[in-house]
């Protein structure tokens, strides 16, 4: 069996794990595992060595800027959905990475209209709408702008990163596509994986 992902090399600075949790929810197992002292890679570690996986999704997703959560998010999908993917799945993840690599917010509202139409329901059109609540305004265009909640992507992702495990016939809660995925994030997180958008 292959090493457990770990966040703890990483090279930007280090964030209290309970700045990161916040509101969040835990599971009780996790919130036991939870110390005042511990840095979110600290944390999100000790959940992966006790095979809280849910939580560590959860976690990761919120530790990430929200256009690292969607780029986890869309490779996740991808690589569950390759070689022959879904043409509606095909689109979502397309629409997700243009605006990754071209962060305009008419490419960021298109990716929100993929989403919906291809079913928000679906672990692709969940990160297609996540790319949507990324940033900027959510409301419709010339209206007021309206801030969606700053953990809305990272939310969306983690429970997108579930859904396929559960869709693949894997158990969150020890499954091998979640530590796949968990590997993934943990690319991402230390800047060695990334879309290569525009800044």
């Amino acid at each position: 069996m292959s090493p457990p992902p770990s966040a703890s090399r990483v090279s930007r600075a280090p964030k209290p794990a309970l700045e990161v949790v916040g509101d969040m929810k835990l599971s009780d197992e996790g919130r036991t595992l939870l110390r005042p002292e511990m840095t979110g890679a600290e944390f999100f570690d000790v959940l992966v060595k006790a095979r809280q996986f849910p939580d560590a999704v959860r976690f990761m997703a919120r530790a990430m800027t929200p256009k690292e959560a969607v780029w986890w998010g869309a490779l996740c999908v991808w690589s569950t959905a390759r070689p022959q993917p879904v043409a509606k799945t095909e689109a979502a993840v397309r629409a997700a990475v243009k605006w990754l690599r071209e962060p305009t917010d008419v490419n960021r509202r298109a990716a929100g209209v993929v989403g919906t139409s291809v079913g928000t329901e679906t672990p692709a059109g969940i990160i297609a709408t996540a790319a949507f609540f990324a940033e900027g305004s959510i409301a419709p265009e010339g209206q007021p702008e309206v801030k969606a909640d700053p953990h809305m992507s990272g939310t969306l992702v983690a429970e997108a990163v579930l859904n396929l495990s559960r869709s693949a016939g894997h158990e969150p809660a020890g499954g091998p596509l979640v530590r796949q995925f968990l590997v993934i994030a943990v690319d991402i997180f230390r800047g060695a994986n990334t879309p290569v958008g525009k800044s």
